[in-house]
C-alpha cells in the first residue's frame, strides 16, 4: 500500500499552487461498522446532551482572528433570509456534500396508558430533547403545533420541515440557469457555526415498507446508522425524489408528504474540499497550550507564518492503541490500531503529537482529545474553548485532516508515563494496548515548527480522502516517521 502512496514531502514555498487539491469531491462519510474513532466520536457526542454556551460577542470568523467557536447556541437556529449578494456564490461539484435529515412535524406519537413517546422510524431519539417543548408556525403562519426541542450539533443534521424550507431560496444566474441555495446570515444548520450557505443537490423520502424487516435482522445501532443518523447512504431505505439537475424547473417542497422524513443532499463551496477558510488552505490545525501569554490554535497556511521557527525536532516515534470502548470489544475492536507519532524537540518543555484522522473530528465531539486530561469534564475543555468557529462542523469518515497537538509531556518517556496513567481497565481508560513500535533521532535538516507544518500541509492537500484499508492514521504515522527520521522501510502498524 506505500509503496503506491509515496510520502514525497517537498519544502513549499511561498507560490504554492492548491488547484489539485479541489479536483477531489467528498460525499458524506459511509462507515459501515462502528469500531475505533467513529465509535469514539458518536460516544462523545451521545454522550453530552447539554451543548457548551458560548459568548455572545464570539462571531463566526472565516479570516482566522481566533475568537472562539461562535454565539450564543440559543442564536445559531433558523429565521433570517439570505441577502442576495450572498446567494449569488459560485457553486460546483467539488464542494463538500452533506446529508441532513428533514424531519416533519409528526415525526413523534404518544402511546399507550403511559402516552410514552414514540419517534417516526430513521430518527435517533438522542438527537431529541423530550423534556423541551417549543411552539412553531407552520409554512403559512396560520397555524400553531408543538414539538420537542432538536438537540443542536448532532451528527445527522436533523431539522424541521418548516425551518428548512423557509430559509431555501431559488437564485437565477445570468445564463439562466438556477439552483435552490438554503441561506441563514443571523445563524445556521442544527447550531454548527459553519454551516450557514449550500446548494440543495437532491431529496429522497424514507422508504418504510423495509423497516420491520430492518428491525428485525440489524442491532439498533446499525439501524440508525443505515437510516442515515450518521450520513448513510443506503439505497435501500431512501428513494430519490427531486435532483436539483432533473427537476430545476419544479420547486423541492413541491414534491414533499408533510407526513414523511426526507434527507436533503446539500453541497458547500468549491473551496470547502481543501480548507476551512477560503483564504486559508489547508486541513491542518496545531493547539499550542503553553504559548504565552495565551494559549494558541492556529490552522492551515498559517500555521507557516505563526508557528515557532527557533525551535528544531530531534526524536519521533510511533505510538498505537485501540480505542477504549464502553461495552464489551468485538473481534473488529481488537483488530483497530490507531497510530501518532511524537515528537520530541530541542527545547524539551514539552512534546507534540501529530496524527491524522477524520476531518473535524475534534470540532465535531466537542474538542475532546485524549492527549489531553479534560475530555470527560462538564465544561468546555480548553482546547475547545480557543477553537475556531469554521472548525466546528460534524465529521466527515471518508476525508482526512492533521492534528498536531503540544501536550505536557516533555519527553517520551513522560508521554509514556501519561499513556500508562490512562491505559488502566475503568471508567476513566483510553488506551488499549499500546505499542511503541519506532524511535528514531530526527534526521531532517529543516525541521522546525513551522517547516514541519508546511510539509504537513503539502500532505494533506495533495489528497484529503481517508480510506480505511489505503490511506489512514497508520500509513501516514509511517510516511512521517519515515521522512522526518530519513529511513527507509518504516511499516505502518499490524
Amino acid at each position: 500500500i506505500r509503496k503506491k502512496r509515496r510520502f514525497t514531502m517537498k519544502t513549499a514555498d511561498n507560490s504554492n499552487n492548491f488547484d489539485d487539491a479541489t479536483t477531489s469531491s467528498s460525499s458524506t462519510g459511509s462507515s459501515r461498522f462502528l469500531s475505533g474513532e467513529i465509535d469514539f466520536l458518536l460516544e462523545a457526542v451521545d454522550n453530552n446532551d447539554e451543548v457548551v454556551q458560548l459568548t455572545k460577542n464570539q462571531s463566526i470568523d472565516s479570516n482566522n482572528n481566533n475568537k472562539g467557536n461562535g454565539m450564543d447556541v440559543a442564536e445559531l437556529f433558523y429565521g433570517t433570509k439570505t441577502p442576495s449578494e450572498e446567494q449569488l456564490r459560485a457553486y460546483s461539484e467539488y464542494g463538500i456534500i452533506r446529508k441532513a435529515l428533514i424531519v416533519p412535524k409528526t415525526y413523534y406519537s404518544k402511546s399507550g396508558s403511559s402516552k410514552k413517546t414514540k419517534l417516526m422510524d430513521g430518527l435517533n431519539p438522542k438527537d431529541f430533547d423530550i423534556s423541551t417543548c417549543t411552539t412553531i408556525d407552520d409554512i403559512q403562519g396560520t397555524t400553531s403545533f408543538s414539538i420537542y426541542k432538536i438537540k443542536p450539533r448532532r451528527a445527522s443534521l436533523p431539522i424541521m420541515q418548516i425551518e428548512f424550507f423557509d430559509n431555501l431560496t431559488r437564485v437565477t444566474s445570468s445564463s439562466s440557469s438556477s439552483t435552490y441555495i438554503w441561506y441563514n446570515y443571523d445563524s445556521c444548520l442544527n447550531g454548527w457555526p459553519s454551516l450557514r450557505c449550500f446548494e440543495l443537490v437532491s431529496l429522497e423520502e424514507r422508504r418504510t415498507v423495509v423497516d420491520s424487516v430492518m428491525s428485525n435482522v440489524m442491532p439498533k445501532r446499525l439501524q440508525l446508522l443505515a437510516s442515515g443518523a450518521v450520513g448513510s447512504d443506503n439505497s435501500l431505505l431512501w428513494k430519490k425524489v427531486w435532483d436539483a439537475v432533473i427537476n430545476n424547473n419544479s420547486p423541492p417542497s413541491s414534491v414533499i408528504d408533510p407526513t414523511l422524513l426526507y434527507r436533503a443532499t446539500i453541497r458547500a463551496s468549491p473551496w470547502t474540499s481543501y480548507a476551512w477558510a477560503k483564504d486559508n488552505p489547508g486541513f491542518v490545525f496545531w493547539y499550542e497550550p503553553h504559548h504565552q501569554p495565551n494559549s494558541r490554535f492556529t490552522y492551515g497556511m498559517e500555521l507557516t507564518k505563526t508557528l515557532s521557527q527557533e525551535h528544531y525536532c530531534t526524536y519521533i516515534h510511533m505510538f498505537s492503541h485501540r480505542y477504549a470502548v464502553r461495552r464489551r470489544e468485538t473481534a473488529r475492536d481488537r483488530m483497530t490500531y490507531h497510530s501518532v507519532c511524537v515528537l520530541e524537540w530541542d527545547h524539551g518543555r514539552y512534546c507534540t503529537v501529530v496524527e491524522l484522522a477524520y476531518l473535524n473530528g475534534i470540532g465535531g465531539s466537542q474538542g475532546k482529545s485524549n492527549y489531553y486530561d479534560d475530555p470527560d469534564s462538564k465544561v468546555p475543555t480548553k482546547l475547545y474553548a480557543v477553537y475556531p468557529p469554521e472548525l466546528i462542523q460534524p465529521w466527515l469518515s471518508d476525508r482526512a485532516e492533521i492534528r498536531g497537538y503540544d501536550v505536557e509531556a516533555r519527553n517520551i518517556d513522560e508521554f509514556k508515563d501519561y499513556v500508562s496513567k490512562y491505559s488502566k481497565d475503568d471508567e476513566h481508560g483510553r488506551f488499549v494496548d499500546p505499542q511503541f513500535t519506532f524511535s528514531h533521532p530526527a534526521r531532517l535538516t529543516m525541521r522546525s515548527k513551522a517547516q514541519i507544518a508546511r510539509y504537513l500541509i503539502n500532505y494533506i492537500t495533495r489528497d484529503t480522502d481517508y480510506e480505511e484499508l489505503k490511506r489512514n492514521c497508520q500509513t501516514f504515522a509511517a510516511d512521517l516517521c519515515a521522512f522526518v527520521a530519513g529511513k527507509r522501510n518504516v511499516s505502518p502498524y499490524s
